[in-house]
C-alpha cells in the first residue's frame, strides 16, 4: 500500500483518453440541448434571410468557444492523495481546490462507456454523504490504476474510522475474497425485458414524435396535407383500422426498445461481496461498477408485476443508509430480475437472516 499511496501522492493527469471523452460528452450535451432549435432553424429558416445567417455564426462561434474550453480542461485538471484526503485542483479562467476527506467518501463507482472499453479505462465517480450529485468525476484512468486507488481509499477509510487488520477477525479477513450472490444469464435477461414496463416506452416514444412534429413548419404540414387528400375519404372510412394498427405498430416498437435496452443495461450482471462491501457489475455497451457499504444498508425491498410473477421474479432494491438531502439513487442497488432463493441469499449477506419470516396481513 505505501507503493500505491507514493504514486498517488504527486499531482497527476488523467489517461490522454479522456481528451476523447470530454469532445464525446460535449457533443452530446450540445445535440441534446440545442436540437430543437437547430431543426426549427434549418426547416423554417427563411432563404437568403441575413438574420438567420449571421445567428448561425453566433452559435458556431459559441460552439467552438466551448469546444476549446472543454479541451483545455484536461491540461488544467490534477489529482492527487495527501493526508488522508483526496484533492482536486482544476479549472480554466477560474481555478479551484477541492479537499475530500476519505471519511466523507460514501460510495465509489467505476463507469466504462464502449470509448472506455475500447481503450481500457475507466471514469471513476466519487460520492460523499450530504452531496446530491458525484462529488468529484475522472472521466478516464487506466482500469488497474483506479482500482487500486479505490482499494487505497478505502482502506485508508477504514483505518481512519479505527479499524485496523490487527483487529479485524478471521470470518472478516475471510471477506478478502470475492464471493458472487447473484448472476444473471441471458435467458433471465430476456424474461426480464418481456416483464418490463412497456407503456413507459410508449410514452417515450410519443413524446419524441409530438416535439419533432411540433418544430415543423407549416410548409411541411401543407405538403403532407397535400399527398393525402386524395385519400381523405378512404381514411375517414377506416378510421378504426388506421388507429389499431398504429396502435400496434408503436406497441411492438416500444416491445422491441425495450427488451433490447434492457439485456444493454443489464449484460452480465454479477452482485457479489468483499470486505464488507456490495458490488453491482453490469452493463454492454455501458459497463458500470457499484459499490455500497454493506455495514451502512438500510432496507432490502422486492417486487413483482402480473408479467413477472408468471416468471416467479422479482425487482430488488438494496438501499444505503445516506443523507436525506443527498440524491438517493446513487446510495442503492437496483436488480431488475432474481429469484425467491437469490433474494434469501442477499437478505443472508445483509442482514445475516437465513429465512424470510413468516407474515402477517391487517386490514
Amino acid at each position: 500500500m505505501e507503493a500505491i499511496s507514493t504514486k498517488f501522492s504527486e499531482p497527476a493527469r488523467q489517461s490522454r483518453v479522456a481528451i476523447f471523452i470530454i469532445l464525446i460528452k460535449f457533443v452530446r450535451f450540445t445535440i441534446r440541448s440545442f436540437w430543437p432549435i437547430a431543426l426549427s432553424f434549418f426547416i423554417g429558416r427563411k432563404s437568403g434571410s441575413s438574420f438567420e445567417d449571421i445567428i448561425g455564426y453566433v452559435a458556431l462561434g459559441i460552439a467552438a468557444i466551448n469546444l476549446f474550453g472543454s479541451v483545455l480542461t484536461y491540461f488544467r485538471f490534477y489529482f492527487h492523495v495527501e493526508d488522508g484526503a483526496i484533492i482536486i485542483d482544476k479549472g480554466v479562467l477560474k481555478r479551484t481546490k477541492t479537499n475530500i476527506p476519505f471519511e466523507r467518501i460514501q460510495t465509489i463507482n467505476l463507469q466504462q462507456n464502449i470509448v472506455h472499453q475500447i481503450f481500457g479505462v475507466v471514469s471513476l465517480e466519487i460520492d460523499t454523504a450530504g452531496a446530491k450529485k458525484s462529488e468529484l468525476t475522472i472521466d478516464a484512468l487506466k482500469k488497474e490504476d483506479a482500482e487500486a486507488l479505490r482499494m487505497f481509499i478505502l482502506e485508508e477509510k477504514d483505518q481512519l474510522v479505527g479499524e485496523t487488520p490487527e483487529e479485524q477477525s478471521s470470518e472478516e479477513k475471510e471477506e478478502l475474497k470475492e464471493e458472487t450472490i447473484l448472476k444473471l444469464g441471458v435467458g433471465d435477461l430476456l424474461k426480464v425485458g418481456v416483464s418490463q414496463n412497456h407503456l413507459r416506452s410508449m410514452a417515450i416514444l410519443f413524446a419524441f414524435v409530438f416535439s419533432t412534429l411540433n418544430e415543423l413548419t407549416d410548409n411541411v404540414t401543407d405538403a403532407v396535407e397535400q399527398q393525402l387528400s386524395g385519400y381523405q375519404e378512404a381514411l375517414l372510412s377506416n378510421t378504426w383500422i388506421v388507429f389499431l394498427g398504429s396502435v400496434i405498430i408503436v406497441a411492438i416498437i416500444s416491445f422491441i426498445y425495450s427488451l433490447i435496452n434492457t439485456v444493454l443495461k443489464n449484460f452480465d450482471l454479477k452482485l457479489s461481496t468483499k470486505k464488507g462491501g456490495l458490488k453491482l457489475v453490469r452493463g454492454l455497451l455501458n459497463r458500470e461498477e457499484i459499490s455500497i457499504n454493506k455495514s451502512k444498508v438500510q432496507n432490502v425491498s422486492w417486487s413483482d408485476n402480473p408479467l413477472r410473477s408468471l416468471f416467479q421474479m422479482y425487482t430488488v432494491q438494496i438501499e444505503q443508509a445516506s443523507s436525506s438531502q443527498a440524491d438517493q439513487l446513487k446510495a442503492k442497488i437496483k436488480i431488475p430480475g432474481s429469484y425467491m432463493e437469490q433474494v434469501k441469499n442477499i437478505l443472508q449477506v445483509v442482514f445475516g437472516q437465513k429465512e424470510i419470516l413468516s407474515d402477517e396481513i391487517h386490514r
